[in-house]
């Protein structure tokens, strides 16, 4: 079952990126909110130590980024 996750997740990767190519900036931040909430229930599906889990913590971080580009938030730089 965990490969057939982690192939849904895959597919899901490249059908959110197509669709996202369209959207203006804030539908995109939204859209990859529901895509890191997405990802989260494929890995909690398939469990910890698959390639699953993790994934949709990094896309919540590009939304979020995104969002404080948009917003004008101040970045620090590391």
């Amino acid at each position: 079952m965990r490969e057939h996750l982690e192939r849904v997740a895959v597919v899901l990767d490249e059908v959110m990126a197509e669709a996202a190519a369209t959207l203006s900036p804030w539908e995109q931040v939204e859209w990859l909110r529901l895509h890191a909430d997405l990802l989260d229930r494929l890995g909690a599906a398939a469990g910890g130590g698959s390639a699953v889990s993790g994934r949709g913590e990094l896309v919540r971080d590009r939304a979020e980024r995104m969002a404080d580009l948009l917003n004008r938030v101040p970045t620090v730089d590391r």
